[in-house]
């Protein structure tokens, strides 16, 4: 194996193949509608220590929902998120990852009230980790 990150459940061992927010209807903001963020997990899943850890937000296709993620990392407090930022702040440092190590990534999404509900629903978080 070689260096290698993916997205995890809170338990640290399913991976996800993908990050669903659900439907998030124009005017709402995930948090609301489900009573806290979307908590996941960043695991180096590699054999090889990452010297860093990032996320971005990128666009997927001609979506415009990548604009409506805001990510935070750990805030200090266990189930506390840091602050959180939009695409503009990319990325969102998560620091040094050892082999097997999670970093906690808190996401939330805030859709506009006069947005259109087509283009709220795609979005992509991406993990960047470097030796």
């Amino acid at each position: 194996m070689a260096a290698d990150i993916g997205w995890y459940d809170t338990d640290d061992i399913t991976e996800l193949a993908s990050i669903d927010l659900g439907a998030i209807p124009p005017g709402e903001d995930y948090f609301t509608r489900n009573g806290s963020y979307k908590l996941v997990k960043a695991k180096n899943h590699g054999d090889v220590a990452l010297a860093t850890a990032n996320v971005e937000i990128q666009q997927v296709a001609a979506y415009a929902a990548f604009t409506y993620l805001r990510i935070a990392n750990d805030g200090g407090t266990p189930g506390t998120p840091g602050t959180f930022q939009d695409q503009a702040a990319n990325p969102l440092t998560l620091g040094g990852l050892a082999i097997g190590a999670v970093a906690e990534v808190y996401i939330d999404a805030i859709v506009g009230a006069l947005e259109d509900p087509a283009t709220g629903q795609s979005a992509n978080l991406v993990l960047l980790g470097a030796v």
